[in-house]
């Protein structure tokens, strides 16, 4: 008879991007997680400060299936109000 490999849970310690896109991976295999976050929202309210994404981390949460929804909520640089400032 074979063993099993006793079950296990994954600690994820806050809530930054890569934190919460490997609870969505996580999720979508079925595998248990809990998430500590110190501050009273997981994802905050909304913010004017602007996310920037690495070209690689775009990629990752396209493999997790969520990019093309969130593409559809985001401005790219170029466009948003801090668009037009430049270096002096």
């Amino acid at each position: 008879m074979h063993s099993q490999t006793p079950p296990f849970t994954v600690l994820i310690l806050g809530s930054n991007i890569p934190a919460l896109a490997l609870a969505l991976a996580l999720s979508q295999k079925n595998i248990a997680f809990i998430l500590l976050e110190r501050s009273e929202h997981i994802v905050p309210p909304q913010t004017t400060r602007p996310i920037a994404l690495h070209p690689h981390g775009v990629a990752i949460l396209d493999q997790l299936g969520v990019w093309e929804q969130l593409s559809q909520e985001t401005i790219p640089a170029s466009e948003g109000w801090w668009g037009g400032v430049t270096e002096r």
